[in-house]
Formats: C-alpha cells, sequence, structure tokens
C-alpha cells in the first residue's frame, strides 16, 4: 500500500471548519489540516503601509497560491530580494527562507498555502533554500511543453 498522508477517506474543510491559528503581525492564518508533517491552510496578508513582520520556517517547505490581490514578497537574510505576486501565482519557498509580504492594493491578498516537514510527514528535498516563482503565463507555457523554469529565467519570474 502506498504511504500517504490522509486517511482512506475523504475530508472535507468548509470555512467555518477552519482554525483561527496564531500569526505573524500583517498576516491572518487559518488551518484547514495539519497532521503527518502537512499543514494546509489560508493566508491573508493584510499589511498595506509597511511590509509584515520577517517569518521563516525551519524544517518546512510551503506552496504558496495567491488566490487574489497583488503582494510584494521580500526574503533574504537583509531583504534583499523582493518579487510581486499576483492572483494566479504560485511562491515555492525552501526551508527556513527568511521573508515577509505587503499587499499592494486595496484589498487582502489571500493565499492557499501548504506546509511539508517536520513531524514524520514527507519533505520537499529538491527545494532550494531560497523562494521561486510560478506565474500563471508560465503555468501556460509549460502545459505548451516548454520548460518552466527557462521561461522563468527568460521572463524574469523568479525576481532578484
Amino acid at each position: 500500500m502506498p504511504h500517504t498522508i490522509f486517511p482512506d477517506e475523504l475530508i472535507f474543510v468548509s470555512p467555518g471548519q477552519r482554525q483561527p491559528v496564531p500569526s505573524v503581525a500583517g498576516q491572518r492564518h487559518e488551518m484547514a489540516y495539519d497532521a503527518m508533517g502537512q499543514w494546509s491552510g489560508t493566508y491573508d496578508v493584510t499589511a498595506r503601509a509597511a511590509p509584515g513582520d520577517w517569518q521563516r520556517f525551519p524544517g518546512q517547505d510551503s506552496i504558496l497560491y495567491l488566490l487574489s490581490g497583488r503582494c510584494r514578497v521580500e526574503w533574504g537574510e537583509a531583504g534583499e530580494h523582493t518579487h510581486v505576486m499576483a492572483g494566479g501565482d504560485f511562491a515555492l519557498v525552501g526551508q527556513g527562507a527568511r521573508h515577509r509580504m505587503q499587499a499592494l492594493d486595496d484589498g487582502d491578498c489571500r493565499f492557499v498555502v501548504f506546509r511539508l516537514g517536520e513531524g514524520g510527514g514527507q519533505t520537499l528535498a529538491t527545494l532550494p533554500n531560497d523562494i521561486r516563482f510560478v506565474s500563471a503565463a508560465q503555468r501556460e507555457i509549460g502545459e505548451q511543453g516548454l520548460d518552466v523554469a527557462q521561461a522563468g529565467a527568460a521572463g524574469g519570474g523568479s525576481g532578484s
């Protein structure tokens, strides 16, 4: 039987069932699922006047999908890298990558987040200890059979 982090049944989590969890200044977090090294939930970035607090997740890789809004992400030990995400973009955050976010428009930035690692779950060991971005346009390029990494390098998809 293949290893799985979910039980042998379907799990549904409606908005009213998500649990608020502590978060850094400038963000609201809600947890949908947390077991066997896999955490999933939503993040709302509310910081507008200035970026939110710095954060990192040692031992966990994160996959962020921006549902709506535009958000500036800063990362690196001194915040030397920046990238603007828009609805439909993914960010892949390596274990321990120091980062913070700031909403750029009137509305909040709403993310769906998956964190993997620690606690006996799966770890994406192939992710580097930094952040990579994949835009909606790059996914379309990938669907056409082109190398998404090359498209990102040509189109500025990994911020600097």
